[in-house]
């Protein structure tokens, strides 16, 4: 297992120690300013335009695959990633950019693009799709926006500025039982299916509800809002994650996830829940530690 980036709602670590548990950016709240947040999302909204276009005639795209046969990439996804890269450029020379499709250059400071998550659900219709962008500063997520234009939703989160959708504040669920709790797991095609089915029978096994999507930054919006009380998955990778990661922080939450500098050609695991469950949902992910 990657080393797992750790805090939680009372303490903060730096440290990357594995076996940790993860809430609060250790970095400053005003590491990032709010100007950078708003051309950011601008620049999301621009990118939604596009990606909404291309899923309203998805019947005629030409479709591929990457590592595996539901690991889809499209036209779509390429002409998203260019013009998010042409912004971003454009209104953030100084930062480095690196892209699902494209790859890129880690930087001190640098942008991560997602530029449709899901794109297994995107080219079958279905909703549960978005664009991904996360600012990292030294390995460490600070701002978070999640679009998902198909449900006409915009999330979006700095580190110590809070977490909204469409201009409302998010809070994560406070649910403390297992037995009544909504959880998403998540089943990395290129991983056997063991693990992610091992934890979603552990999870019926302790009387939870349990949820698949198909998209990281989906689910990690769901845990952000409260919709869903905790989600794991053993592997996704940074452009999938980041975002999400600010969001549920910022809305309350936990996260042990794997910082993004360390796990950019492997991936790593993630997972998030409202800090009342995070013990309990930890013990069903991780049986071993």
């Amino acid at each position: 297992m990657a080393s797992d980036r750790s805090e939680d709602s009372h303490a903060r670590a730096s440290s990357h120690l594995p076996g940790k548990v993860a809430a609060a950016s250790p970095l400053a709240p005003d590491i990032v300013d709010e100007g950078r947040l708003t051309t950011a999302r601008t620049i999301v909204d621009r990118a939604a335009v596009l990606a909404l276009d291309y899923f309203e005639r998805r019947d005629g795209l030409d479709v591929a695959t990457k590592r595996s046969p539901q690991d889809l990439v499209t036209e779509a996804d390429k002409a998203v990633e260019m013009q998010l890269f042409s912004d971003l450029a454009a209104a953030f020379p100084e930062d480095g950019r690196v892209g699902e499709e494209t790859g890129g250059d880690v930087a001190r400071s640098y942008w991560l693009v997602d530029p449709i998550d899901g794109t297994s659900n995107f080219v079958s219709g279905l909703p549960f799709w978005g664009i991904s962008l996360a600012y990292v500063v030294e390995s460490e997520p600070t701002i978070g926006i999640l679009a998902f234009p198909a449900m006409g939703r915009t999330y979006w989160a700095k580190t110590g500025g809070g977490a909204f959708c469409n201009g409302k504040r998010l809070f994560v669920s406070k649910t403390a039982d297992m037995g009544r709790s909504r959880i998403i797991f998540g089943r990395s095609p290129n991983l056997p299916p063991d693990g992610a089915h091992g934890f979603a029978k552990r999870v019926m096994e302790a009387d939870g509800a349990i949820y698949s999507f198909g998209a990281c930054a989906f689910n990690l919006a769901m845990v952000a809002e409260g919709s869903c009380d905790g989600y794991f998955e053993e592997r996704v990778f940074p452009w999938d994650s980041s975002a999400g990661v600010v969001l549920v922080r910022e809305a309350g939450g936990s996260v042990r996830f794997s910082p993004p500098d360390d796990v950019l050609a492997e991936g790593g695991p993630i997972m998030a829940s409202g800090p009342s469950l995070f013990p309990a949902l930890g013990a069903l992910a991780y049986p071993t530690d």
